[in-house]
C-alpha cells in the first residue's frame, strides 16, 4: 500500500506569523489618541457654537414676544382685574448675567402710558400676571440654563451700566430703548459662551430685531 504523506503547505507561513511588537502597538495607540483629541476639540467647539446660537435666538424670540403682545393689545388678569397695559417690555440688568425679565409697562391710568422703564416690585412681591400692579411690573423671569451668559449691554454702541429696557407701546411695532434714563436708537445684548465666543442681539427703535 502506498504511504500517503500529507504536507501542510501553510506550515512555513504559520511558523513565521508574529504579533505586534511593543513599538508598533505604541504607535497605533498614539495615532488613536491624536485623532480622538482632534475629534473632541471639534465637538466641543461645535457644541459651544450651537449653544450660544440657541441662546441668541431665545433672547430674540422673547423680545419679539413682548412686541407681539403690544401689537395684539394683549390683556392680562392682574391683581386689579383684567387690564390692557400701555406696553410690554424686556429688561436686562448688567449685574445679572444669567437671567432677564419680561414686564408690563404700568400704570394703566387715564393720565397716560407707563414710564417705559421696568419697575421691579419689592422683594417677595412675586412675578406673573396675577401679581402685576403699578409697583410691580414683573411678568416673567427667564433664566439662562446653559453655560452661556449675558456679557455686556450697549446703547447706541456705548456700554450700558444701568438696566437696558426695551419697551413696545401698543398698538405699533416701534420700540422705546433706554439705558437707565438715557434714551437711544439701538440696544444691543452681547452674550458669551464658556469658550469665549460672542454673539449680539440688536434691537432698533423701528422694531427690528436681529442676531449677529
Amino acid at each position: 500500500m502506498k504511504n500517503l504523506n500529507f504536507k501542510n503547505k501553510y506550515g512555513p507561513a504559520l511558523s513565521k506569523a508574529n504579533g505586534f511588537t511593543l513599538v508598533e502597538f505604541m504607535v497605533v495607540i498614539g495615532i488613536f489618541l491624536v485623532f480622538s483629541s482632534l475629534i473632541l476639540v471639534r465637538y466641543s467647539g461645535l457644541k459651544s457654537s450651537i449653544s450660544i446660537g440657541n441662546l441668541a435666538q431665545d433672547i430674540a424670540i422673547s423680545i419679539r414676544k413682548v412686541q407681539l403682545y403690544s401689537v395684539g393689545v394683549k390683556g392680562i388678569n392682574s391683581s386689579s382685574g383684567e387690564i390692557f397695559p400701555p406696553g410690554y417690555g424686556a429688561s436686562f440688568n448688567p449685574s445679572d448675567s444669567k437671567s432677564y425679565t419680561l414686564f408690563v409697562d404700568m400704570p394703566v391710568t387715564t393720565s397716560g402710558p407707563g414710564n417705559k422703564t421696568y419697575d421691579a416690585g419689592s422683594s417677595g412681591s412675586g412675578c406673573g400676571a396675577s401679581n402685576v400692579s403699578n409697583a410691580n411690573e414683573c411678568l416673567e423671569i427667564i433664566t439662562i440654563k446653559s453655560n452661556d451668559m449675558i456679557n455686556k449691554l450697549y446703547l447706541d454702541g456705548s456700554v450700558c451700566s444701568s438696566n437696558l429696557d426695551i419697551v413696545f407701546m401698543r398698538p405699533n411695532l416701534m420700540a422705546s430703548i433706554k439705558c437707565g434714563a438715557t434714551v437711544g436708537k439701538k440696544g444691543t445684548i452681547e452674550i458669551k459662551s464658556n469658550t469665549g465666543k460672542l454673539k449680539k442681539i440688536n434691537i432698533s427703535t423701528a422694531g427690528n430685531i436681529n442676531v449677529e
